[in-house]
């Protein structure tokens, strides 16, 4: 699907071990939604990525803990979630403590 070949790589400062994470901030790697869930209709993790993502932004938004599952939420509240743009963002650097 996405690659980022190590030309791209963006240093990161140091950052403190008590962060959980650190990602760079770029957003030049745009990644339209429905172009690759349309792009890519036989890759297993892209069924019902859209609906799954919504899920995983409402846990975070209900500060639900993260166990891997979501649960389900209905389409109504799905419905209440807006991607600018339906755009998301690679990054080509994260580093995880």
């Amino acid at each position: 699907m996405h690659t980022i070949n190590r030309s791209e790589y963006t240093p990161l400062p140091k950052f403190s071990p008590e962060q959980h994470y650190q990602m760079a901030k770029s957003v030049k790697y745009k990644i339209h939604i429905g172009d690759m869930v349309n792009r890519h209709p036989e890759e297993p993790a892209l069924k019902g990525f859209i609906p799954a993502l919504k899920d995983h932004i409402l846990g975070r938004l209900g500060n639900r803990p993260f166990d891997g599952e979501e649960g389900e939420f209905t389409d109504e509240e799905r419905d209440r979630i807006i991607i600018f743009n339906n755009t998301l963002y690679r990054h080509s650097t994260l580093r995880v403590n």
